[in-house]
């Protein structure tokens, strides 16, 4: 069986950022480039109650497979990383260049997928996302914002872990800031 060179190197990659001792103290570029139905992603730990997390996000090149094309931010539970919140970017087929917003919640007694609009990743996208420490989030990508509650799985974390993720593309994070608010009012 041959060797996934470029699944160890994103495996060491995350390895190393997400055992940072803090979110990170200067922004990082990710280029989140998979074939066709295959994931990757970054995974950082950061301290609660509240979380910001702002960057520019490309789509490069969507691929076609059994899996649409995605990108997005996920927060999840450090004491169950299989409870998580966060919203994706997807590219069902025939959309073009527009891109579903879907508010995504799994690992709770409530699992919701609710899609809020729609954006078009023409060109370097600017995005803010927050979660306050009531569980809101809020989502600005470009000049447009989008607010919805993760609920109260996600609400007064001590510390989180943020997964900045693609599927089935080619999609690039540029200065990728992540990191916690003290007023716990991240969701302005």
């Amino acid at each position: 069986m041959p060797v996934n060179r470029v699944g160890i190197a994103l495996s060491l990659f995350a390895l190393i950022v997400g055992s940072a001792p803090s979110a990170n103290a200067r922004p990082l570029d990710f280029d989140c480039d998979v074939p066709s139905d295959r994931y990757a992603s970054i995974l950082m730990t950061v301290p609660g109650p509240s979380y910001v997390s702002i960057g520019t996000i490309t789509a490069v090149e969507k691929r076609v497979g059994r899996y649409v094309p995605l990108v997005g931010l996920l927060i999840r539970r450090s004491d169950r990383p299989e409870t998580f919140a966060g919203f994706q970017l997807t590219a069902p087929p025939g959309t073009g260049e527009k891109y579903r917003i879907t508010f995504r919640r799994y690992g709770t007694s409530d699992d919701a997928n609710e899609s809020v609009g729609e954006v078009s990743l023409n060109g370097h996208i600017p995005f803010r996302f927050a979660v306050s420490d009531n569980g809101m989030m809020t989502l600005t990508l470009a000049s447009a914002s989008y607010t919805w509650n993760a609920g109260p799985s996600f609400a007064k974390l001590d510390q989180a872990k943020i997964q900045a993720m693609c599927s089935t593309g080619q999609f690039k994070f540029v200065g990728l800031e992540l990191s916690a608010t003290d007023d716990g009012n991240a969701a302005r």
